[in-house]
């Protein structure tokens, strides 16, 4: 993905981000809903209407709308409420969630690493982490996962399967790590997480069926970290953000997980200089 496109797509996200409040029923009031700036006659006035009858279809309380043409933004408005409470509207500058669509800003991390030969998209995952299992009394680690790949993690194909066997990502999981690790479950951190189901058997064999992973994109943060040497957030905020212009972003753990979920999920910041460049 090049600079200029993955930049588009950054931007675009922020509109997406609202489909996450709208899982909500909220009273909204009466009246038209704000827009910041105000609208008023501009050439690019479908883009308004065609945002206020989506979050009507849709439910939504508050949306930001960004549009670049060669690299430039050229128009943003935020639509809504960011506080329906407050009655605050959303700005063009409001932060949103964006949830897993932060795998994206992963995948790109990743990529960057292959592209500077640091990593191969074939590498036995195991191989690059060199992080040991924690195995149950009587129990050997499954020997497929060595056949697990960078490639395999970022398809969705590492062999875990949720709906099979259970959630890597969730709160029951994260108590057995926390106890395997010797530590409290407040405590546990995304690599206790991944060396607890390092131990555990495999849904299906690498690479031969899709099932949907947030934990292996858990692990991949933590590829990022082991190649480069430097924290996850770190790494993208330098390495991934910065060059895009993009200054200012937030990543903070979500839910009651410990990565990907209790991990990492990003806000960014529709400012005019995110898309600038």
């Amino acid at each position: 993905m090049t600079p200029k496109c993955f930049r588009s797509f950054l931007v675009f996200i922020a509109v997406l981000g609202s489909q996450a409040v709208a899982q909500e029923v909220y009273q909204l009031p009466d009246g038209p809903l704000p827009t910041r700036p105000p609208a008023e006659a501009h050439q690019l006035n479908d883009f308004d209407k065609t945002m206020l009858r989506e979050m009507e279809n849709r439910g939504a309380v508050g949306a930001v709308i960004a549009v670049t043409r060669f690299g430039k933004l050229v128009y943003a408005r935020g639509f809504g409420y960011a506080d329906l409470e407050k009655k605050e509207p959303v700005q063009p500058t409001s932060l949103f969630r964006i949830a897993s669509m932060s795998k994206t800003i992963t995948a790109v991390a990743v990529l960057q690493l292959v592209q500077r030969r640091k990593l191969g998209l074939d590498a036995s995952v195991t191989d690059v982490l060199s992080l040991k299992p924690v195995l149950e009394a009587g129990r050997e680690a499954d020997p497929r996962m060595r056949q697990v790949t960078i490639r395999h993690l970022l398809n969705h194909c590492g062999g875990w399967d949720r709906d099979v066997s259970f959630d890597p990502m969730s709160w029951e999981t994260r108590e057995k790590a926390a106890k395997s690790a010797g530590v409290t479950a407040d405590e546990v951190r995304p690599e206790h997480i991944v060396c607890y189901m390092l131990g555990q058997p495999l849904d299906f064999d690498p690479g031969t069926k899709y099932a949907y992973s947030n934990f292996g994109y858990c692990v991949l943060g933590r590829v990022i970290e082991q190649v480069s040497g430097e924290p996850y957030e770190q790494y993208v905020r330098k390495h991934v953000l910065a060059p895009l212009g993009i200054k200012v972003a937030t990543c903070i753990r979500t839910g009651t997980g410990a990565c990907g979920k209790l991990g990492t999920t990003w806000l960014l910041k529709n400012a005019p200089e995110a898309g600038a460049g």
